[in-house]
This record gives C-alpha cells, sequence and structure tokens, in this order.
C-alpha cells in the first residue's frame, strides 16, 4: 500500500542518507535490505501483476527449474565465489539487475526528458563490499555453517520469518503473509537457482539471498522483466526529494484507472509535504486525505480508497522532551549513585546537563582493560555530549547491558532500524562522551542472570526504539496540527516503562529485570523512582494537577526506601537506574574525561 510505503521510504530514506556517517557495517546490511524491499513494494503495490502485464509476468517460481539468460548467468556467479572478488561480482550482478529494472523520467529544461536510474540515488550509499563478505564467509569458513555460529553473527542473517514480517509491514491490511510461504517460496527458488543459498538446510539466509527471496516474492519475476520497465514517476520540484517519488502504472489496460492512480500519487505527495492539493488549496485540519490504490497479493485483487494517515514523528517526541524538560529533577539519595558524581545541591540533573558547555576533551571506553573484571549482565553506563530525547530526562545519557565478553557484544536499544538488539560494544555509542560507569546488579548469581538476559532478548529483540502511533482521531490530524499536549500524550507512551511497543536503552534494562528475583528473594526493580514530575509542568500548559496523571506521565509509586513518592515519573531514566540500591556498591569501573563535573 501507498500509504505505508511513503511513510516507511521517507523514515528510511532520509534517515539513512542523514545519518549513514553514524551507522557500522553490521547495520548497514538489514537497512540494505530493507530499502531495496521498499522500493519494490511502492512499485508493485505488494503484487506481482499491478505494474506488469499479466501475459509476461509470473506470480510464483514453479516446481520446475526456469532457465533464461539471467538465471544462468546469475547462478555461475554464485558457484564461483570463492575469494572477494567473486563474491562482489555475484552481488553486484543482482543489484544492477535490480536496479536496471526500474528508470525514473523527469523533464530538466536544459538538457530535455531524461532517464535516471535508481542506482544513481541508492547504491552510491550501500555497502556492497560488506554484503559481499558476508556471503563469502557463509560459503567459505566452515565454522559458519553452524546454527550456533551463525545465532552469534546474527545481524548478519535473516530468517524466513523475519523477512515474512518485513514483506507484510508494508501492507499490514492485506494477507498476513507467513514464515511458510517464505520457506516454500525460498525452496522453489533453489530450484532454479541451486547455488544461492549457501546452506539448504539453514534456516537463516545471508542478505543476498533474502534479497532475492523478497524481490520474487513482490515481483513474481523469473529473470525476465524488461529493463526500464519498472518507473518511478517524480515531478522536478521534488526530485532530489526522496520521498516524493510517485507511482505510475504503465501497462493497465484501463486508462482511467491510470490517470486516478498517478493523479492520486501526485496528490499524496504534494499534500503531504506542503499542506495543500495539487491546485493549491489549503488542506485544513478536519478533512481527511484520501488516495485510490490497487492491490494484488497472491492473486487476490482488491481495489479500494484509503484514508491518509498521519503518524507520530521522533520530532514530536523530541518536542515534547524538549518541553517537558525544565519541569524534570531527580532526587538523590544513594550514596553510590549520582551523589558519588555530583554535589548534593545538584537536583534537576537534567536540565543541568542540556545547559553544560562542550567539554574539550573525550573518553573512549577502555574495553581492553576492563574486560576481565567485568561478567556477563554487567550494566554499562554513559554520558555523551550528543543530544537526543534521553538527554532532555537523563543526565546519564545512554545504559546497555554486557552480553558476551567473547564476541565483545551488548544488548541495548538505539535509535536505529534495529532498535533494541544485539550490537558490538561501541557500535552505536560515538566518540562524544565524557564518561563511562560499569556497575553490577548485587545478589543474583549467574544463571538466574543468563535465563533473565536470554529470555529478554527472544521477548524484545527486534522491539523499535519508538512506537508506531496514529495521531489522534485515527490519524486523520496532520502532524502540523498537533499541539503541545497532544505531543506530550505520544511522549509519556513512549516514555511509560511498561508499554512495549517502543523500547529506549534504559526501558530495556528494566524489563529485562523487571520479574527477576534474586538470591535474598527481592524482586529486582531497577526503577529507584529518583526521577520526579514538578507540577510546574501543569502551570505551563494551563491545567490542573491532576492532569499530570491523566497525560500518563506521572504516577504514584515508592523509591527504594520505601518513601511515597506522588509524582514519579512513570518512565524508567539512565539516573534512576544509576541510584538503585540493587546495583552492588562494592562494584564500579569509572572513567571521565579532565571536563567531566
Amino acid at each position: 500500500m501507498l500509504m505505508f510505503a511513503w511513510r516507511e521510504l521517507e523514515f528510511l530514506l532520509v534517515t539513512f542518507l542523514r545519518h549513514i556517517s553514524y551507522r557500522y557495517s553490521r547495520q548497514l546490511i538489514p537497512i540494505f535490505m530493507s530499502v531495496l524491499l521498499l522500493f519494490s513494494c511502492i512499485i508493485s503495490g505488494c503484487t506481482s501483476h499491478s505494474l506488469s502485464d499479466p501475459d509476461n509476468f509470473k506470480t510464483e517460481i514453479p516446481d520446475v527449474p526456469i532457465s533464461n539468460d539471467f538465471t544462468r548467468s546469475f547462478n555461475n556467479h554464485l558457484k564461483q565465489i570463492h575469494d572477494a572478488k567473486s563474491a562482489n561480482s555475484a552481488v553486484n550482478l543482482f543489484i544492477d539487475y535490480i536496479s536496471s529494472r526500474f528508470t525514473i523520467p523527469t523533464c530538466n529544461q536544459s538538457l530535455g526528458t531524461q532517464s535516471i536510474s535508481l542506482s544513481n540515488y541508492l547504491l552510491p550509499h550501500l555497502d556492497i563490499q560488506k554484503m559481499a563478505e558476508i556471503e563469502l564467509t557463509a560459503r567459505t569458513q566452515p565454522d559458519h555453517h553452524s546454527s550456533y555460529d551463525i545465532q552469534s553473527h546474527a545481524l548478519d542473517y535473516v530468517t524466513c520469518s523475519q523477512l515474512a514480517k518485513l514483506l507484510h509491514s508494508q501492507d499490514p491490511l492485506g494477507p498476513i503473509i507467513t514464515e511458510q510461504e517464505i520457506s516454500t517460496l525460498r525452496n522453489s527458488i533453489q530450484k532454479t537457482l541451486p547455488d544461492l543459498s549457501h546452506n539448504p538446510d539453514s534456516p537463516f539466509m545471508t542478505p543476498l539471498e533474502a534479497q532475492v527471496v523478497g524481490w520474487v516474492f513482490l515481483t513474481g519475476d523469473d529473470g525476465t522483466i524488461p529493463t526500464n520497465s519498472l518507473k518511478l514517476h517524480s515531478s522536478s520540484t521534488f526530485l532530489s526529494r526522496p520521498h516524493s517519488i510517485s507511482l505510475t502504472v504503465p501497462k493497465f489496460c484501463v486508462d482511467m484507472f491510470i490517470g486516478i492512480t498517478i493523479l492520486q500519487g501526485i496528490d499524496y505527495t504534494v499534500s503531504t509535504m506542503t499542506g495543500k492539493d495539487i491546485f493549491g488549496n489549503k488542506i485544513a485540519d478536519f478533512e481527511e486525505k484520501v488516495y485510490f490504490v490497487k492491490v494484488n497479493c497472491r492473486h487476490e485483487q482488491r481495489t479500494r480508497w484509503e484514508q491518509v494517515k498521519s503518524y507520530y514523528s521522533y520530532q514530536n517526541l523530541l518536542d515534547a522532551a524538549q518541553f517537558v524538560q525544565d519541569d524534570i529533577h531527580v532526587v538523590m539519595q544513594n550514596p553510590n549513585g549520582l551523589a558519588s558524581l555530583l554535589t548534593p545541591d545538584e537536583i534537576s540533573v537534567a536540565r543541568e546537563s542540556s545547559h553544560e558547555t562542550l567539554p574539550p576533551t573525550f573518553v573512549d571506553f577502555p574495553w581492553e582493560t576492563w574486560k576481565s573484571q567485568m561478567k556477563l549482565g554487567d550494566l554499562i553506563f554513559k554520558k555523551s555530549t550528543r543530544d537526543d530525547v534521553v538527554t532532555e530526562f537523563s543526565y546519564l545519557t545512554h545504559v546497555s547491558i554486557l552480553y558476551s565478553i567473547k564476541r565483545e557484544q551488548v544488548f541495548e536499544s538505539v535509535y536505529s532500524i534495529l532498535g533494541a538488539n544485539i550490537y558490538d560494544i561501541n557500535e552505536n555509542w560515538g566518540n562524544d562522551n565524557i564518561f563511562f560507569s560499569v556497575r553490577r546488579i548485587a545478589n543474583i548469581n549467574q544463571s538466574t542472570l543468563s535465563n533473565a538476559l536470554e529470555s529478554a532478548i527472544s521477548q524484545y529483540k527486534g522491539r523499535p526504539y519508538r512506537p508506531n502511533l496514529l495521531t489522534p482521531n485515527n490519524g486523520s490530524r496532520s502532524l502540523d496540527s498537533l499541539g503541545i499536549i497532544d505531543k506530550i500524550r505520544y511522549y509519556s507512551h513512549w516514555a511509560d516503562k511498561r508499554t512495549t511497543d517502543g523500547i529506549y536503552c534504559s526501558k530495556l534494562v528494566w524489563l529485562t529485570f523487571k520479574d527477576i528475583k534474586n538470591d535474598l528473594g527481592q524482586t529486582i526493580d531497577l526503577d529507584s523512582n529518583a526521577t520526579r514530575i514538578s507540577s510546574t509542568l501543569t502551570e505551563k500548559i494551563g491545567k490542573p494537577e491532576y492532569f499530570l496523571y491523566e497525560l500518563g506521565l506521572a504516577e504514584v509509586d515508592s523509591d527504594d526506601n520505601g518513601n511515597r513518592v506522588s509524582k514519579a515519573f512513570k518512565g524508567v531514566s539512565p539516573d534512576d537506574i544509576y541510584e538503585s540500591y540493587h546495583l552492588d556498591p562494592a562494584f564500579k569501573l569509572e572513567t571521565y574525561s579532565q571536563s567531566f563535573e
């Protein structure tokens, strides 16, 4: 569906291109796969017919092998993979094939009508070499043929279940795409491309194999789609904006349907970006924008009008956090917590942290020095100078859980397409840190801790950093019409430590241990409720004090000493965890820059 494809394209491409320098190679592979699948979904409407002549294109791979110039050439390249050069050659062959199926016609007054290749937009930003490295490793290193070893490199591989979820996310209202369906298609493709899989019996696919399966599912291509036959139309006014590409259907038999589809696609793009329709009329907040879409999912054809729905954005989250920032304070009661880092009178640490001057020196995480002293499940805290939502309500800016000393990995949640996941140590921590501290949960044996961590990974791995929620009135409210209270409601839902549709760093740590009992029989609730909401917030928004609870931002709870806290922050911050009495006072590793106070 266009509605979902547009929204995902805007988020993925804009975020991907803006923040490419922050992403390490292991993250580029799943991002790369998602981008290509999204492009496929946009041009196909999650269908194998809507852009093609039904007489020329197939919707599924039959049980007999298909042989044509491309399938023979591609399989031959796959068979010959034995070094970096041959792996790069095989990957590039498929990527070039996909790119050459698309064209973006545009009109330039000085150059005339041109067709711009999709590769000019996307491929310069992709780490093809890393993708080839994974393909080569999977085929040439015997250790990688075991499920255990592949699981230890899970970020590099894709399962049929993961691919099914990704494909279904592009048309959530369409039929459910099952793991079995993808698995069956994968087995069928292997009859045509017997050398595609590094191990046909493995549940894990390399990024290259996953892209091939996804491409065939979305387009029904058997290697015969003509070059430049799939067209993405873009107005020259918005050509440089990735999210402005709009859809055309070149081979539909009903001309009127073509016209309406093109018109609604452009109108959706223009109205979303400008707040006006294509005739220049301003769209009122109460008006509903709709578009026409034809959906063909596995032989089922539907034509329907869809309302254009709006979803809260990351900027909405940040706006609310910055508005609430001055009304958040931290009460320091644990002498081994923040009080050991700050002077006793520094209560409003969230506000103070945002006003600090950029320090002239930074520190790196001393992994080589500390690793001999660390254990599975240790909590790694840090403070950086970067600005994000967490820094608006916490002095400490991030916390993660040590997952593997041998593989040097942590379990953490970051604002990326992978969300809560297993990452390399320091993969997401940047080089602007002024403080690191390692703390340990007290009175818990390694077996209990390990089980808690594995259980959390099975439950929360892959959960997004922020929830994908519709704006009020079932998404009919545009982002421009949202007031600060609307944004605070979204922020409150995200912050609430009990919601799991959006998980930030400290929420992930709290969720991991919230139902676990230590060796003393105590439940490990790492939220010390040190973070409090001030009544001054209700004064700013002109509401009574009980509105803090109605918003879902505050709750009545107790601190680690059993004292009642009437306006406890409903979320859980890194500061809250650092203040917890469940952390062992006898174990603490610290390093900080000369400027750290």
